[in-house]
């Protein structure tokens, strides 16, 4: 698990788009803690580029977290596709 594309139906722009998310895993961080990072520059400005999290997390817990953030902030209806890389 080192990244996850996103393919999203863009509501700004009306077209397709794809994001990538980097997973970048910590061992001085809490084990169990997720963090999202965001982009310096303005595309896609809600959606992260990075996720830290701490070495004992697993691959379904980043799934659902993503998939939770995404609902909460309301672009879960506009992905088309979640891949894990």
């Amino acid at each position: 698990m080192q990244n996850i594309i996103l393919d999203i139906n863009c509501p700004n722009h009306n077209r397709f788009e794809r994001s990538k998310i980097k997973i970048i895993k910590r061992f001085n961080y809490p084990s169990d803690e997720i963090t999202p990072r965001f982009r310096s520059r303005p595309t896609l400005d809600k959606i992260p580029s990075h996720l830290i999290i701490g070495r004992y997390v697993e691959e379904e817990r980043v799934k659902s977290y993503l998939t939770n953030y995404l609902r909460e902030i309301g672009y879960w209806r506009y992905i088309i596709r979640m891949n894990m890389l």
